[in-house]
């Protein structure tokens, strides 16, 4: 059953009570359950939410912030200066030790001013993404 709240004119509410069929009701992509209940499929490879923090602790998908910022050494493979609208940009491509190469658009700010390819660089990254580079 559905609550509709008329509204008219005269100032006065009437609450009627419509019976809308199931049929007619629908979740884009659910499935139906018991009583006609959306199920939603568990997510392959996701377990339920931490409870305690204890458990997020013993969790081995958890990471510390030791994990998600960082600086790691690298050699810069090409650098392109760029600007829109009078604001300079530097696409900088740098190589990890592990042979992995990244670009990044970096502000003026997040990149010595006189920057060249094969120079070696510390590159600061946040959640897995370069930041800044700076000589060591």
């Amino acid at each position: 059953m559905n609550l509709r709240v008329n509204d008219d004119s005269t100032g006065t509410d009437e609450v009627v009570l419509v019976e809308v069929p199931k049929s007619n009701v629908s979740v884009i992509g659910a499935r139906r359950g018991p009583a006609g209940t959306p199920v939603y499929p568990r997510r392959r490879g996701r377990k339920a939410s931490h409870r305690s923090i204890g458990e997020a602790r013993a969790c081995a998908r958890c990471v510390s912030l030791r994990d998600v910022l960082g600086e790691v050494e690298a050699v810069v493979l090409e650098v392109k200066p760029w600007d829109v609208h009078g604001v300079g940009y530097v696409d900088v491509t740098v190589a990890y030790a592990d042979r992995t190469t990244e670009t990044a658009r970096l502000g003026p700010e997040s990149v010595p001013e006189d920057l060249r390819a094969g120079e070696h660089v510390v590159v600061s990254k946040a959640v897995n993404m370069i930041v800044a580079i700076r000589r060591p």
